[in-house]
C-alpha cells in the first residue's frame, strides 16, 4: 500500500521504479518454483507497465514531452 500512495502522490517515478522492481522480482520467484508461470507472466507485464510510467513521469518532469494547452490548440 505504501507504494501505491507513492505512486498517486509527487513521488510517482520512485513509487513506479519501486513497484516495477517488487512485481519483477515477485514474477522471477514465480518461475523459480516452477508453478504459476500465468501470473509470473502477468507480474511481468504489470513490471513493464510500471517501468515506463516511470519513464514517462522522468520525462515529463525533464519537459522532455512537450504538452500543448488546451487554448493553444483550439486557437490553431
Amino acid at each position: 500500500m505504501i507504494i501505491a500512495v507513492l505512486v498517486i502522490t509527487s513521488w510517482t517515478r520512485l513509487g513506479a521504479y519501486l513497484a516495477s522492481l517488487w512485481l519483477l522480482v515477485n514474477a522471477v520467484n514465480l518461475v523459480a518454483t516452477g508453478q504459476y508461470f500465468d501470473i509470473a507472466l502477468r507480474d511481468l507485464g504489470l513490471c513493464l507497465a510500471a517501468f515506463g510510467l516511470a519513464k514517462l513521469t522522468e520525462a515529463f518532469d525533464a519537459e522532455v514531452l512537450h504538452v500543448v494547452p488546451m487554448e493553444i490548440r483550439r486557437a490553431a
